[in-house]
Parts: structure tokens; sequence; C-alpha cells
């Protein structure tokens, strides 16, 4: 009789595992579903699971982790992986993966719709509108595209593709990332720029870099001051490279025009988080990522990493290639 594995499907809500059993259809697989996102959620659920599909919201901390005896690999369903604490998981011997690329189109054109959003005063307009006001004066001013700098912090693939789609647009592109070629740069019709330059000097910032120790509250009280007054601040990334108390006192002072965000530094988003309330914020739930086509794409490559892993055989994406090789 064939083993039968475990896999633990969580912090999603995908419904039923019809994608992933279809990839897996050579195994015998028990499936587990959970969309929660705390650690008793993790535990629970995943105790006994030699391979967990990991969804953006649940943090696989050290002390989760050492509570995970059967855990093989975590695959996150997303490119960060900064939920998973990569050095107990590897001290663990957990492989851990990733689906890059799945979602580049979608997390661009959201940037792209947040900006435009931003620059033409979309949701002001609308409640301006909705309150019975009728004219310019409400939104003024507008600037045309022609007249503006667009900051691009982070230039992997997203940020490339952010700037191929928003240049023919008349944008004059600055980009700030310390892994990035000046070629690259410089191809995508973008300069390359300190990130003291970029803040300075952007109308509009857009925050596209993973979340590193170097990116953590990359823009923070300090930075901020250095901004335009009539900048507005788009992040598409990880919510943890703002300091967000820092931006809540610079957009209720005025001392940039406005924020559009989909990510934040706690999710998901509590009712008493003082960003709801302010009038110059566009915010959305963490889905630039998603379209339907998007998370058919995220769910084939995830169960085809795990078919790798069962079949013992090294994922594409891999995180960690130490542990790969020890288990060799």
């Amino acid at each position: 009789m064939a083993d039968t594995f475990h896999i633990a499907i969580l912090g999603t809500r995908f419904g039923e595992p019809d994608i992933e059993r279809e990839i897996l259809s050579d195994f015998q697989i028990q499936f587990t579903l959970d969309s929660g996102h705390t650690s008793e959620n993790i535990v629970k659920n995943a105790k006994d699971a030699e391979i967990i599909l990991a969804g953006g919201s649940p943090k696989f901390t050290a002390h989760v982790i050492r509570r995970l005896p059967k855990c093989r690999g975590i695959i996150r369903l997303g490119i960060g992986v900064d939920t998973v604490d990569k050095k107990i998981a590897t001290e663990q011997g957990i492989i851990i993966a990733n689906v890059p690329n799945y979602a580049t189109e979608e997390v661009s054109d959201h940037a792209i719709a947040l900006i435009l959003a931003s620059m033409r005063k979309l949701f002001q307009a609308h409640r301006s509108i909705s309150s019975g006001n009728w004219g310019i004066k409400p939104i003024s001013p507008l600037f045309s595209a022609s007249d503006q700098t667009l900051g691009i912090i982070g230039f992997g693939k997203i940020g490339q593709a952010l700037a191929r789609k928003i240049f023919p647009m008349g944008f004059k592109l600055l980009v700030h990332d310390p892994f990035a070629e000046e070629e690259t740069v410089s191809r995508q019709n973008a300069k390359m720029v300190s990130c003291a330059e970029l803040l300075k000097q952007s109308d509009i910032i857009t925050l596209n870099a993973p979340l590193l120790d170097t990116t953590f509250h990359l823009i923070n009280a300090e930075s901020i001051e250095t901004m335009k007054r009539t900048a507005f601040l788009i992040n598409t990334s990880r919510g943890e490279l703002i300091d967000e108390s820092a931006l809540i006192a610079a957009l209720k002072s005025g001392r940039i025009a406005g924020a559009a965000l989909d990510v934040f530094e706690k999710e998901p988003l509590t009712l008493d988080n003082q960003l709801l309330t302010l009038d110059n914020v566009i915010l959305t739930p963490h889905i630039s990522w998603y379209t339907l086509q998007a998370t058919k794409r995220m769910r084939i490559i995830a169960s085809q990493e795990a078919a790798r892993l069962l079949n013992g055989k090294r994922p594409l994406n891999l995180v960690n290639p130490e542990v790969f090789h020890e288990q060799k």
C-alpha cells in the first residue's frame, strides 16, 4: 500500500484543493485546509504535515517551526519568504521554497492603478461629488504625468514591469536598488540614483522592494522629512518597509500629500487603525497579487514544487539550498 502524505494548506480560502489534488495525483495525499493566521492554527492543522503550502499571513516563527516535527518543506504561496524564520527552519532541516514571478503583471498593474488614482485624486473626487460638490476646486491641484518624477525603490521583476508600462505616459523615472545593474535600469528609460536623492526628487514614490534588515522601516520620520510636501507614497510590497506611525503623522500634518497602500505593518488591518480615518489615503486589502489567473498559476507552481519534494528532487525555487544538499 502506498504511503499517505499529509499536506497542509494554510492561510488561504481556495476552497477544495482540486488543483493541488490533480498535480499531486501520483501520490496518496491527505489534505488539511485552514484559513487561520495564528500560531495555534498553524500547529493545530500542520503538526502532522510533511509539506505546508503557506499563504501570506501565517507567521512561521521559531516557536511554531519547532512544533512541526514532521515538516519537510514549507512552500510559500507567494513571493516573499519573510513570514518564515529561515534560520530556524534551516536548523530544523526544513526546505523553504516560494513562487516567484507568478503575479509580476498583476502587482505592477495594481501599483500603476494606485499611482494614477493618487495623482488624479480619484477617491477625493468621488467623496467630493458624493458630498454635493462639483468642479475642480476640492481636488486642486492636479499635475500632468509629463511633469512628474516617479521614484521606484526596488527594481526586480515587478519594478521593471512597472517602469516598462508607465514610461510611455511621460513620467521621468528614478530607480534605487543596490542589487540592480545600471544597464538594466537604463534599458527601462530610468536613472539609477541613491535612496536619498530619489526621496528628495520624486513626486511619487513606489515601493517594490523585499523586506530585509536593510529595508525595514526604510520610510520613517527622518526619510519622510526629505520628501516633497506634494509627494505621494505607494506601497505594494511589504507593510514593514514603512514606519506606519510616522506615515500617519505625516499624512495628518500634510507633510506629504498622500499615500496608497496595499500592505500594512499588521495584517489584517484592524478597524482602529488611524489610516482608516484619513482622507488622503487609498487602502486596498493586500490584493495586488490577485487575479483568477494568477491564483491558478501560483497553486500549480506550488503543487509542482511539492511533487518535487515528495520525489526527493530539488525544488526549482529553493530558498535555503544548504538544507537540500544535506538531505541528498
